[in-house]
């Protein structure tokens, strides 16, 4: 059984802008999950703090949102 890493309240903060960037760009988890090239369910388990994320995939994820990776990183 894998011990799972608490993520940080700046992480947290992260993913939340990464949410709030989604739902104003008025996609779904699922469709984001595919624009970057992951499983539907992968950005639900980002969004519930289940799963960190690398840069490549933030990187990714911006792109596929349309916003720069800055946007991402707001009140960090």
């Amino acid at each position: 059984d894998e011990k799972r890493k608490t993520l940080s309240r700046k992480e947290k903060q992260l993913i939340d802008n990464i949410r709030h960037a989604r739902q104003d760009s008025n996609m779904t988890q699922e469709k984001l999950s595919a624009l970057i090239g992951k499983n539907s369910n992968y950005m639900g388990m980002v969004e519930s703090y289940r799963r960190g994320i690398s840069f490549k995939i933030l990187f990714k994820i911006a792109t596929a949102l349309k916003v720069k990776t800055s946007l991402l990183f707001e009140h960090i």
